[in-house]
């Protein structure tokens, strides 16, 4: 077994800098909704309520709006294989 690495040795303590408090973790803002900016750009205020109400709105509005035109895609283009259905 190599000299440095004797299960003898003292093992050496780490030393951390020492530091002041622990910094908070930075808060990171979300951007607002569009539909909110657009109501912004109108001239029409939004609290941060209102934001989160309006993000939930437009996550629904384009879900649906998705659901809609792939049901719509599917059903236009489903054929059966009979004549008689």
């Amino acid at each position: 077994m190599p000299e440095e690495l004797k299960p003898d040795d003292p093992i050496e303590p780490i030393l951390e800098p020492a530091s002041s408090a622990p910094e908070p973790p930075a808060t990171r803002e979300l951007p607002k909704p569009w539909v909110a900016r657009q109501l912004n750009r109108w001239g029409i205020g939004t609290t941060p309520t209102i934001d989160w109400v309006l993000d939930w709105v437009q996550i629904g509005v384009i879900a649906t709006a998705l659901a809609l035109i792939t049901m719509n895609f599917v059903i236009v283009r489903m054929r059966v294989p009979t004549g008689t259905m």
